[in-house]
């Protein structure tokens, strides 16, 4: 029989131990590639449309244009993001193409308003505040701080942070 008490078991701000510097980088720098990539998204949407209207026989080549670019501009964020997390490799893999197969739902909006919860919520999780991605200035303000700041980490070794 379990006993009941009136302790919840869910983490404390004191719980935290917080993210490497590393890893939170490459999530910041993962989650603001990530709006340009959707922006490219939509932009090469729109002359896949146009090119389509003109040549319609050849639009599942344009479709295919679209998906390719999507996977290798996606790559390199998705990467990050998979490292922040500390997520399997294989998943910088298989996010662009997700993302690359969602772009003509919504016009790939919903794949990137997941990507970039998923991104949010994971270190409102951690422990970090919900505004700490509101922009990248405050982005890099927070990681000027925390890279130059007291080590958090208990190494002691100040002279690797400087070198």
């Amino acid at each position: 029989m379990q006993s009941l008490s009136n302790e919840s078991n869910y983490p404390r701000p004191s719980q935290f131990q917080g993210l490497p510097p590393d890893r939170l980088r490459a999530l910041g720098e993962g989650y603001f590639g990530m709006n340009w990539v959707c922006l490219a998204n939509l932009l090469c949407l729109i002359g896949v449309f146009f090119l389509a209207s003109q040549f319609p026989s050849a639009m599942a080549w344009f479709f295919l244009t679209q998906m390719t670019i999507i996977v290798a501009v996606s790559y390199p964020q998705a990467k990050r993001l998979t490292y922040g997390f500390g997520s399997a490799p294989a998943m910088a893999y298989i996010v662009p193409v997700l993302l690359a197969f969602n772009s003509f739902i919504c016009l790939g909006l919903l794949g990137f308003a997941l990507v970039m919860s998923r991104v949010k919520s994971f270190l409102v999780d951690e422990g970090y505040g919900p505004k700490f991605l509101s922009s990248r200035k405050q982005f890099e303000a927070f990681m000027a701080g925390l890279e130059s700041g007291p080590d958090l980490y208990g190494s002691g070794d100040d002279a690797s942070r400087a070198a």
